[in-house]
């Protein structure tokens, strides 16, 4: 009975020993374990205070990361360093609406009737009716923007500016152009109805001044301009008949007519900055040589472009506002221009005011 005692207080005696070794060794792995982020040691909090806070602050950080995941694609996320920039508001936001004639393609393709017939009716069918499902997108769209802007407790898009005809455009099937031309103007009746009551102002941006476009056209676009041009809340600017290249041309050209004029010197020329350059473009103090003949009110300056948004997939400027571009945050969206929902808007909104903009700095 002796023997089996001191056996049994061996055996206690050995089982305590291992498990001390154990708990040792398990707090020692603890301590030298590497974060889940990275290659860093989270170390028990128990051990230092600073030790503590420091683990806090990096848990706290990939709390933060993870709650980014999910928005749109490439976000440059809120940087660590207290001395970065803080963001800005949402205030010019420039939309390429792509994806129309897919739209159109994909969800009336089976409609019927030739080219020709399709494009002459105020409301197209067949695939081009995805022209006119873009053009009344626009109109909502603008809605959302005018109620984003006024839930936002600070200043809030200011400024829209849509890419709705580019100069190259000219170049598309007569049909096409016809259906368009029905579709700009089915757009200005409806918008003109509702400017008013949004307090929206309407600019046109136009680096051939229209002159390519059917003077019922280019006639139902000013007409939209003037009604408008005493609101004072949200601008439209419409890039209608535009290039960006072509817009850069024509600043040149305003700079040698003022030069010639003796507007402003050689002196003058030499010293110009880009700020002094960009009064030449669309939407600076000076009237477009395009736009002279159009007699339309001078355009407001936007502030700089903050965000351009293209839609169906695609991922090029095409010569959209390639000047005022610069230093814009992109987004795009793999949905066609006729699909975008408000939720979009609200998520590039979002995405943006998480972003830090250093501007090079």
């Amino acid at each position: 009975m002796e023997l089996d005692t001191i056996l049994l207080c061996h055996l206690t005696v050995s089982f305590v020993a291992a498990m001390t070794i154990m708990v040792g060794a398990w707090s020692a792995a603890r301590l030298l374990r590497p974060g889940k982020q990275g290659g860093e040691g989270e170390e028990d909090a128990s051990v230092d205070p600073s030790v503590a806070a420091a683990a806090k602050r990096r848990r706290k950080m990939r709390k933060k990361k993870k709650k980014g995941k999910g928005n749109l694609p490439n976000p440059q996320v809120e940087s660590e360093n207290p001395n970065s920039p803080p963001p800005r508001s949402l205030l010019h936001l420039g939309v390429i609406m792509d994806g129309n004639r897919r739209f159109g393609r994909s969800k009336y393709a089976d409609a019927g009737g030739n080219e020709e017939s399709l494009a002459n009716t105020s409301i197209p069918t067949g695939y081009l009716r995805g022209h006119y499902d873009g053009g009344m997108k626009l109109v909502d769209f603008i809605s959302w923007c005018i109620k984003l802007r006024k839930l936002s407790p600070s200043p809030c898009l200011s400024h829209l500016t849509v890419y709705a005809f580019s100069s190259e455009n000219y170049s598309r099937p007569p049909s096409e152009l016809k259906a368009l031309h029905n579709v700009f103007m089915s757009f200005c009746g409806t918008l003109i109805s509702k400017a008013n009551d949004w307090c929206l102002r309407v600019q046109l941006f136009s680096s051939d001044g229209l002159k390519k476009m059917p003077k019922e056209v280019a006639e139902a676009f000013v007409e939209l301009v003037e009604a408008t041009k005493n609101n004072t809340g949200m601008v439209l600017n419409v890039c209608v008949g535009y290039g960006g290249r072509d817009e850069i041309l024509n600043g040149v050209k305003g700079v040698v007519e003022d030069f010639k004029s003796k507007v402003v010197d050689f002196e003058d020329v030499l010293k110009m900055d880009d700020e002094g350059f960009g009064e030449y473009l669309s939407g600076g103090s000076k009237t477009p040589l395009a736009l002279k003949h159009l007699n339309l009110p001078p355009a407001a300056k936007p502030p700089p472009l903050d965000v351009v948004l293209r839609t169906s997939g695609e991922q090029r400027i095409s010569n959209f506002l390639i000047w005022q571009c610069a230093y814009s945050e992109f987004f795009f969206l793999e949905k066609t221009w006729p699909e975008v929902e408000e939720k979009d808007l609200r998520r590039v909104k979002d995405d943006f005011e998480r972003r830090v903009r250093r501007f090079g700095k």
